[in-house]
């Protein structure tokens, strides 16, 4: 049943309706965001806005996949990642100590975050799925720099307004992006480009660790 939404999704004019229903959730979202530095003057959520706002320019331009994963599993893993920052509460921060040092870091990862998009292309999208392999610019490092920077900027974000909560969404969306990368790998390594891509490029987040 998910299987045969998926491909009329991805198949049928329903593929650009589903591109911006998701861009609007975003664009919701960021609204949010400046309403809040309006209130609050906290350069965070302005951060976080522009970190939505790469995601509705990309998104909308991806392109059709060949290929996708349709399993119950991948589905609610690969949303759970993309979505998962909607989690985050608003707050104080914890001193201006850290929060303008992790300003920085959210400002290193949102420039990492553009490159890896930029060398992406129209090759992105939530479910994964082979929407043509890409192998130059950043994606020469790592195998996923758009996860190592959503890892970066989360953590840095989670400092920056310090809550549990923060924390703890933080935390989980970096395990579940670790996941959501394997899950990806699983689909991708059966296009032989990718296997080969896979073996020269060792490693998935952090260049020397993971």
């Amino acid at each position: 049943m998910l299987k045969k939404i998926i491909d009329r999704i991805e198949g049928t004019w329903l593929f650009h309706v589903m591109n911006v229903l998701v861009a609007a959730i975003w664009l919701h979202d960021g609204v949010k965001a400046v309403l809040y530095y309006r209130e609050t003057k906290q350069v965070s959520s302005l951060l976080l806005c522009a970190m939505n706002a790469l995601l509705v320019i990309f998104y909308i331009r991806r392109r059709r996949a060949t290929e996708v994963g349709t399993s119950w599993k991948v589905v609610v893993v690969a949303n759970l990642g993309t979505f998962g920052n909607f989690l985050y509460e608003n707050g104080e921060p914890l001193h201006a100590a850290a929060y303008w040092p992790c300003t920085v870091v959210m400002c290193v990862a949102l420039v990492i975050s553009l490159g890896a998009f930029l060398s992406l292309g129209r090759s992105w999208g939530i479910i994964p799925a082979n929407r043509g392999v890409k192998t130059g610019g950043l994606y020469r490092i790592v195998r996923h720099p758009i996860y190592a920077s959503y890892v970066i900027f989360d953590a840095a974000y989670a400092v920056a307004v310090f809550t549990w909560r923060n924390v703890a969404v933080a935390a989980t969306i970096a395990l579940i992006l670790y996941a959501r990368a394997g899950y990806e790998e699983e689909l991708l390594l059966r296009d032989p480009e990718y296997a080969a891509y896979a073996q020269r490029t060792r490693y998935k987040l952090i260049p020397g660790l993971l």
